[in-house]
């Protein structure tokens, strides 16, 4: 049978300039800002949104 790993990963640091949407960072930053959330949404889904509720963010 498999073991079970209990070793943490330590997440991969990159530069600024190399994030992306998918990179956790990026994707919270852009996510807590009405302004920017609102216009990416309209790109990714091809419609007009006529308003944006914010939630609570991720807890760990």
């Amino acid at each position: 049978m498999g073991r079970i790993s209990n070793i943490k990963k330590t997440p991969i640091k990159k530069p600024f300039d190399e994030l992306t949407i998918t990179d956790n960072y990026m994707f919270q930053a852009v996510m807590r800002n009405v302004k920017n959330v609102k216009p990416l949404l309209e790109m990714v889904i091809g419609k007009k949104i006529r308003k944006i509720v914010l939630v609570d963010t991720e807890k760990t």
